[in-house]
């Protein structure tokens, strides 16, 4: 019989997060890749994050993740300036794909926005800080992302604490796990 590994436990610092997440996905990404060298992908990128990250900082969101095209970004009212982190997080969104058009006509993005509660752990490896966001919430806002409206897509209550500020088209999207239709909506511009 083979002996058990021996399993080092990840010492995950867990508190539960209220707030806004962002999701977004690159729909030329697939394509765009099996067409570039690694070096003019590695360039690729270096622009695409440059972009979301001075956006980012400048909107007081935290970037989570970016792992190739997709990049997850949280926003919380107590680091947003008093802003909604809704406002703060369609901002970003906003701000980008605009950036992002400029730099690149062929861009498409889709831009998934939720708020709720999730769980947000952290932990140390190898002297680098690692974050993790789990739960309901982050399904849902990559679920917002991928469907095949291209645009910012906004859940229900991002697009009602929203209000005036940004004009809406009403949409629907089948839910991953009961196949039931969700009401969400298509952020089209900002009124300011």
């Amino acid at each position: 019989m083979k002996a058990a590994r021996e399993i080092s436990p990840i010492d995950v610092q867990w508190k539960t997060f209220k707030g806004v997440l962002l999701f977004s996905d690159l729909s030329i990404y697939f394509g765009a890749v099996k067409k570039m060298s690694l070096i003019d992908l590695a360039e690729f990128l270096k622009i695409y994050y440059s972009h979301w990250r001075s956006e980012i900082f400048r909107q007081k969101g935290e970037i989570l993740n970016m792992l190739g095209d997709q990049i997850v970004v949280s926003f919380k009212a107590e680091l947003c300036g008093g802003a909604d982190p809704e406002w703060c997080a369609a901002l970003s969104a906003f701000h980008v794909l605009k950036d992002l058009k400029k730099w690149r006509e062929d861009i498409e993005l889709s831009i998934g926005i939720n708020s709720g509660e999730t769980l947000e752990g952290s932990w140390e490896e190898n002297g680098t800080k690692k974050y993790v966001v789990a739960g309901d919430l982050i399904n849902k806002t990559a679920h917002l992302a991928s469907g095949k409206n291209r645009g910012i897509i906004a859940s229900r209550n991002v697009a009602e604490i929203l209000g005036p500020r940004v004009i809406c088209e009403k949409n629907y999207m089948k839910l991953l796990q009961s196949g039931e239709e969700e009401t969400v909506f298509r952020l089209v511009s900002l009124k300011l």
